[in-house]
């Protein structure tokens, strides 16, 4: 469907701030966000912690193994979806961190009404996205906060409550890596495509391509297998 044109404001350099920031994010994932406690401080026993994961030699690579496995970079001779699953690891680390970077942009005035605002697929992308992981984090959240009643609070409630919630990290991606091809395809059918003549929802629509894509080469990798 042809775009329409829209009063919608332009990237301007706080969009460009923001990009970075995710960006970097991405890039730095580890050094900003450490992996298991220091074994000095003990862990309740009903926190399960993941073991650490193994650092691959580039940062989202890194990033990606914290959220999921560990993606190191495959040697010779390994089968294909070896690589495909290493490539993918890279790539997820900037859609997710993309994902509320955008969808923040988006929501910067000057912006659309809410009529038009919510048939952009670049804004449905980031909207379903954002959404799935704020549903899957708080439901881990509350999981955690009816385990701990009665317990101790302080630094060391803040540091259970960060362990019980890490592992939503990989539900939220394989939510959102659903979510956002099911959305479009109801937007798509029920003809509310509406998208926007602005570089804004086109950076909205990479991003959702972006998910499908990796999506695909998911399926793909359990095909090469």
């Amino acid at each position: 469907m042809n775009a329409r044109h829209s009063t919608s404001r332009r990237l301007d350099r706080w969009d460009g701030l923001i990009l970075i920031l995710a960006t970097a994010v991405a890039i730095l994932g580890p050094p900003l966000f450490p992996g298991p406690a220091p074994t000095a401080i003990p862990l309740p026993p009903w926190i399960e912690v993941p073991p650490p994961p193994v650092i691959a030699p580039s940062g989202p690579a890194a990033f990606t193994g914290y959220l999921l496995e560990p993606v190191p970079i495959p040697d010779d001779g390994v089968p294909y979806s070896a690589y495909l699953e290493w490539l993918v690891g890279i790539s997820i680390a900037y859609v997710a961190i993309w994902t509320p970077a955008l969808w923040i942009i988006r929501m910067r005035r000057p912006r659309p009404r809410w009529h038009r605002l919510i048939r952009q697929p670049g804004h449905a992308a980031s909207s379903v996205g954002l959404l799935v992981f704020a549903i899957v984090f708080a439901t881990d959240l509350l999981r955690w906060a009816a385990s701990r009643a009665g317990h101790s609070g302080g630094l060391q409630l803040l540091q259970d409550a960060w362990f019980a919630v890490r592992p939503a990290g990989e539900a939220g991606l394989e939510g959102t890596l659903h979510a956002v091809p099911a959305t479009w395809l109801i937007m798509l059918l029920g003809g509310w495509w509406r998208p926007e003549r602005s570089a804004i929802d086109r950076l909205g629509r990479a991003l959702g391509a972006g998910w499908i894509a990796l999506m695909i080469a998911g399926f793909a990798g359990s095909f090469l297998d």
